[in-house]
């Protein structure tokens, strides 16, 4: 999804932060520099006057920004083997 406060690629990293992944993660998913991911957290923590990826992911949940089931699907990529919200 797009919001109007950050860019195309900003917007793509959303679900990966919402889902706790680490830059270099999103970096190697997104066939994108680890820098530009870090560039461009930065620009969005800066946009949306946050102070960490936390926020970020939380802000991006609860404004709809991210489809919690896309965000769901990454938490369960990166560890397979987690439940998460009650479900195996």
């Amino acid at each position: 999804m797009f919001t109007p406060h950050l860019s195309p690629l900003q917007a793509r990293l959303l679900p990966y932060l919402a889902a706790g992944w680490s830059s270099k993660q999103i970096a190697n998913e997104l066939h994108l520099a680890e820098r530009t991911v870090r560039d461009q957290t930065c620009r969005i923590l800066y946009a949306l006057a946050l102070s960490n990826r936390t926020q970020v992911g939380m802000w991006a949940v609860v404004t709809r920004q991210v489809d919690i089931e896309h965000v769901r699907g990454l938490l369960l990529q990166q560890a397979p083997h987690m439940e998460w919200m009650g479900q195996p």
